[in-house]
């Protein structure tokens, strides 16, 4: 038999919806129904709790007080590596372990009570036996290996753990916390606690307990050690009379000076004296006497008077040597005289020269002196600069300790009055509806989905049922008229005729 592709009709598609109406019904029922139940008893409301904090720039940002050297130029603005390392903190999981232990979440509640109206005792006892059999699939699991056994306290950090949401606002300083929780009387509690501590946690985190007595006991100890630099650096002062070396130094040097110049003074005065000396010699010998070869001298001084006395003895002996006999006595006392103030003047001479040369050995041991007392002072001013050197970075050290001992202080102390740079903003309140699609807009999903679904089936029933159940379909196929149609009263089906009686097709009073 050859078949024939009709074309399908509206007609036809309505007929195929009354001819499987009601296995479409089922498969609606069943659908609307399960999720119905699934809604109604299998789903837990989940609550959604929100809380806001707002990362300011503080001290945490500062660079800490146990970090030696130079400091990095801090740029103050939006700092976003600040914020993803308070986000970090608040999904911690030893914060989250805190709030269990501090709230007792891995205790076991007070059992719920069997409520005394009928719906909700049914979805009581329907939850409660939804709830053994999640805990038989979950033992199940554990004991095939595909699972592993967790703590009640490991539950309870998982379940927070799959429920807190932290996402920091973009191109701002602004954390949102938010947490989902199935019980709506403890959701912002929750929330609330668990932000309370991890703004202690944090400061925990970041508070350097052993840093203040740290740089406490390297202050004493620096404090000690700058004392003892600054004794000997004083008793080698004192030793070694060293006040102002450079000004010392100076004060030496024009000594020296002084000590030359007197010395040149002194060398040329001994000069003077010995040339004095050799030519009054000189003069006592030759038979012509002439002491004004000797140079000048001060005519209010002792060689000048006496000078003076020579040249008046020197007239007198030449008047007197024009009479010789008769002036024979004069002229002897006028030798005599003349030889005892000739012997003064040698004298004088001498001892003027002995002089210049004291005085000259008085100054060149002086510049001897003063030039050893350089020279000492600058091998002294050496080590007096070491240790000063040795007093200074002393000192330095000393100093920089004590800043740090006082920055890790006054850190120390705005850590323990919880001063941070970290405000809450907005805490969780108590939310006003469960989280997520609505009971009732799931159900109308459902309704859809169920009518999807039972337009499948028709269509699946339809697609793999070959059997003729009118007499178009019938006349359509074989190209011949139907003389009548026997409806069978008895059974189940009735039967189409040809005209030669045969039976072209049967089909069910349904239909």
């Amino acid at each position: 038999m050859k078949h024939l592709h009709l074309p399908t009709s509206t007609r036809d598609l309505v007929s195929i919806l009354f001819k499987r109406k009601w296995s479409m019904g089922v498969v609606m029922a069943v659908t609307v129904g399960v999720s119905f139940a699934y809604v109604m008893l299998v789903r837990n409301d989940v609550y959604e709790v929100t809380a806001k904090i707002l990362v300011k720039i503080g001290h945490e940002q500062a660079m800490p007080s146990t970090v030696l050297g130079d400091r990095p130029m801090m740029i103050i603005g939006q700092r976003y590596q600040d914020v993803n390392s308070e986000v970090g903190l608040l999904e911690s999981a030893d914060l989250l372990g805190q709030l269990v232990d501090e709230l007792g979440l891995d205790k076991p509640g007070p059992p719920e009570a069997v409520p005394e109206r009928f719906v909700p005792r049914v979805r009581y006892h329907a939850r409660h036996l939804v709830s053994q059999v999640r805990d038989w699939k979950d033992e199940l699991l554990i004991r095939l290996g595909f699972r592993v056994r967790l703590t009640p306290r490991e539950e309870a950090i998982a379940m927070l753990q799959k429920g807190l949401r932290v996402t920091p606002v973009k191109d701002s300083n602004v954390i949102v916390v938010q947490l989902y929780l199935p019980v709506r009387q403890f959701a912002a509690p929750i929330l609330n606690k668990l932000v309370d501590l991890y703004q202690t946690f944090r400061l925990e985190l970041l508070l350097n307990t052993g840093a203040a007595s740290f740089f406490e006991t390297q202050v004493s100890e620096h404090a000690a050690t700058l004392a003892e630099s600054e004794q000997r650096l004083h008793e080698f002062e004192i030793a070694g009379n060293i006040r102002a070396p450079d000004r010392q130094k100076a004060e030496l040097v024009e000594a020296i000076a002084d000590a030359q110049a007197a010395l040149t003074a002194a060398e040329v005065h001994q000069e003077i004296a010995s040339a004095k000396l050799q030519r009054f010699s000189q003069e006592l010998e030759s038979h012509e006497t002439d002491f004004a070869a000797l140079g000048d001298f001060d005519r209010e001084s002792f060689l000048g008077s006496i000078m003076l006395q020579l040249a008046d003895l020197q007239r007198q002996l030449a008047f007197l040597k024009l009479e010789p006999v008769a002036n024979s006595e004069l002229m002897r006392a006028n030798r005599e005289h003349f030889a005892v103030l000739t012997e003064m003047i040698a004298s004088n001479l001498r001892t003027r020269l002995a002089e210049s040369e004291k005085t000259c050995a008085a100054w060149r041991g002086m510049e001897d002196e003063l030039r050893q007392r350089l020279s000492s002072l600058h091998e002294r001013e050496m080590e007096w600069r070491a240790l000063r050197r040795s007093v200074t970075v002393v000192e330095g050290t000393y100093l920089y300790y004590e800043q740090k001992h006082e920055e890790a202080t006054a850190t120390a102390a705005m850590e323990r009055e919880k001063v941070g740079n970290v405000e809450v903003i907005e805490h969780a309140i108590a939310p006003f509806a469960p989280s997520g699609i609505r009971k009732l807009k799931l159900l109308v999903i459902a309704l859809g989905a169920g009518l999807l679904a039972a337009l499948a089936w028709a269509s699946v029933l339809e697609f793999f049922d070959h059997r003729v159940y009118d007499v178009d379909t019938v006349e359509a196929r074989l190209g011949a008229p139907v003389i009548a149609v026997l409806p069978l009263t008895k059974g189940r089906y009735r039967r189409i005729l040809s005209k030669d009686g045969t039976v072209l097709a049967g089909t069910n009073r349904r239909g």
